[in-house]
């Protein structure tokens, strides 16, 4: 899965946490919406950090899962929610 996020939304770093402590075996892409202001984090077999390209407007809520295959977003599979 692929979890887009911005680094200063409280609820996006909330579901960061929550995922990588879940640990569900499969790889989990958490992208960064910009403007940037993660910290350099390194992949580990099930994370990966990436970027969007700041080459282009980004109109997406964050944080938001999408599900890929093969590369390709199948899915988005809507703004995350987390329960009060």
């Amino acid at each position: 899965s692929m979890i887009l996020y911005h680094e200063d939304c409280p609820v996006c770093q909330q579901v960061m946490e929550e995922t990588m402590m879940a640990n569900s075996g499969t790889p989990t892409v958490f992208v960064e919406v910009p403007p940037y202001k993660s910290p350099v984090r390194k992949d580990r077999a099930d994370l990966l950090w990436r970027k969007l390209s700041d080459e282009h407007e980004w109109f997406v809520a964050a944080p938001d899962a999408l599900e890929v295959r093969d590369g390709v977003v199948t899915k988005s599979l809507g703004q995350i929610k987390l329960p009060h």
